[in-house]
């Protein structure tokens, strides 16, 4: 198969603790407040960045840097396939 590229926003992400099917782990390499979300700044197993919108829990965040976050999509997410 030939590799695309899709466009997907940092809220259409879920970003688990634990792998199950359906998910990608991700390395977080660093967490910056957002309001209502934290964000986090992660690379997948190829280099590849990504950007995840976690909620912020009460008593911190479930992510630490370096932490390994199972990401997915939201269902009913619209990821387009970019040109190139």
């Amino acid at each position: 198969g030939e590799m695309r590229t899709i466009g997907v926003r940092p809220e259409d992400l879920l970003a688990a603790t634990e792998a199950a099917p359906g998910t990608a782990p991700a390395r977080v390499n660093s967490i910056v407040f957002h309001g209502r979300t934290l964000r986090l700044h992660a690379e997948l197993g190829q280099g590849a960045p990504v950007v995840i919108d976690a909620p912020r829990q009460a008593e911190g965040s479930q992510f630490s840097v370096g932490d390994v976050a199972h990401i997915s999509l939201r269902r009913g997410a619209n990821c387009p396939v970019l040109p190139g």
